[in-house]
């Protein structure tokens, strides 16, 4: 676990550059479908995973720490609060997700579409009108 010696505090956001070597034997795929190297920190008590590009930039942003919450919604918690079924999106072999407010999201169960009643797996932020993983 990395505790910030990759970034400094205020660069914990998309695009943010990161210092020193990035190589990681572990990948995530991001909504593009790119797999990129995963570097996990910790940040005020909670736990995040960071997807870096090529570049050295934080492309994806996620966590599942039931610490963690955004707008009153924690992991586990239903949907019901947000749900909307014109608002859930659908990336094919990635999975079921929703728009939470203007930066976070929550990811779903990828097997099946979301209810009311579906339960959020994990919050993630990601620029989806960003085509290349590599900026």
């Amino acid at each position: 676990m990395v505790l910030f010696s990759c970034c400094p505090q205020n660069k914990f956001q998309l695009g943010a550059q990161i210092n020193g070597d990035i190589s990681s034997r572990n990948k995530i795929m991001i909504p593009s479908g790119a797999l990129l190297d995963v570097k996990e920190i910790h940040y005020k008590n909670i736990s995040y995973t960071l997807a870096i590009s090529e570049n050295k930039k934080i492309k994806y942003i996620s966590t599942k720490d039931s610490k963690f919450s955004v707008e009153k919604l924690k992991i586990n918690d239903d949907i019901s609060k947000i749900f909307d079924e014109t608002k859930i999106k659908y990336i094919p072999g990635w999975g079921y997700y929703m728009k939470v407010n203007s930066e976070w999201y929550v990811g779903l169960d990828f097997r099946m579409k979301p209810t009311k009643s579906s339960k959020i797996g994990w919050f993630f932020k990601y620029e989806f009108s960003e085509p290349n993983p590599n900026w």
